[in-house]
């Protein structure tokens, strides 16, 4: 399946990187799979609609292709970095939601003009 372009992406792509975030702090970029929503059960929440076979394994490449993340593990066994990129959109995310926002009043073009400008880089040390 091709890339979804950040421009669509909607609530299931920033979950999953928050969460992956959450990952990188507390469990050297783990992810547990129990943890992310796996197969066609559940459709990915876009930015104007729904898209099945999509779950959020697929939400993850599609946050690498954009440069957000970075898989050091394998495709089965995944270790993410976050990069520039992933650590600015993140962050806007989460002062956004701390601070009470809702799914209907994202700031998608605040986010997109962020991951945008932003020069990207693997921020970690670790290999």
């Amino acid at each position: 399946m091709a890339a979804i372009p950040k421009e669509k992406w909607g609530r299931d792509h920033f979950s999953v990187l928050a969460y992956i975030e959450t990952r990188c702090v507390d469990a050297n970029g783990r992810p547990s799979p129990p943890c992310m929503r796996t197969g066609n059960e559940y459709p990915t929440r876009l930015r104007d609609g729904e898209l099945h076979n999509h779950d959020d394994w697929a939400c993850a490449n599609d946050l690498e292709d954009e440069g957000l993340l970075i898989n050091k593990g394998t495709g089965t066994c995944p270790v993410y970095r976050m990069t520039n990129k992933g650590m600015a959109a993140c962050s806007l995310y989460r002062t956004w939601k701390a601070g009470g926002g809702y799914w209907a009043a994202f700031p998608y073009d605040e986010v997109l003009e962020a991951i945008n400008n932003t020069t990207n880089k693997d921020t970690t040390n670790v290999d």
